[in-house]
C-alpha cells in the first residue's frame, strides 16, 4: 500500500520576506580581515540560508546589532570592500576598503546613541540631518541646496 507524502508548498517571496542574518557587534572581531575571504564566507553563508529557507531570489540582508540586539548597521560584502548603512535612518555610512573592526564598533555605538553621520564632513550629530539623493544626509554646516538635492522619485 502506497502512502501519500504531503508536498511542501513552494515559498512565495511576496509572502516570505528576504532572509536576514544578524551579527552581534562583538562577533565581527572574528571576521577575517581579508575582504576577499570574508566575501567568500558570507556568500557561502547566504547560499546555505537560501537553501535552508527555500528562498528563490539571490539576496540576503546582513545586519550588525547594537548592545540591545537591535539592528544598527546594514552591511553588504564585496571582494574589494564593504558598504555600510545606518539600519535606523537608512543613510550611507560609506565604503570601507579595509575591514576596520574598531571603526565599525564605533559606528554601532554612535547609532545606538541616536546619532547619524554627515556624509560630507563625516561628523556625528544628534539632530536630524538634511536628506539628499538616495541615502545621503548632511549636517546644516555642509548643506548646499544646489548640490544636495532630494531624491528624484518621478519614476516611482
Amino acid at each position: 500500500m502506497k502512502t501519500k507524502t504531503k508536498r511542501q508548498p513552494k515559498l512565495n517571496p511576496a509572502i516570505h520576506p528576504t532572509p536576514v542574518l544578524y551579527f552581534d557587534k562583538y562577533q565581527i572581531q572574528h571576521w577575517p580581515k581579508n575582504l576577499k575571504v570574508l566575501h567568500e564566507q558570507m556568500e557561502a553563508l547566504r547560499i546555505r540560508v537560501k537553501e535552508a529557507t527555500g528562498y528563490t531570489w539571490d539576496n540576503c540582508h546582513y545586519f550588525i546589532t547594537d548592545v540591545y540586539g537591535k539592528p544598527a548597521i546594514s552591511i553588504s560584502f564585496y571582494s574589494d570592500g564593504v558598504n555600510l548603512w545606518s539600519a535606523v535612518t537608512g543613510t550611507s555610512l560609506g565604503n570601507l576598503e579595509t575591514l576596520d573592526h574598531k571603526l565599525i564598533e564605533t559606528f554601532v555605538e554612535e547609532i545606538q546613541d541616536g546619532r547619524d553621520r554627515c556624509c560630507q564632513c563625516e561628523k556625528w550629530f544628534s539632530k536630524p540631518l538634511k536628506r539628499y539623493s538616495y541615502a545621503g544626509a548632511v549636517c546644516p554646516g555642509c548643506y548646499n541646496p544646489k548640490v544636495h538635492l532630494t531624491p528624484d522619485t518621478s519614476g516611482d
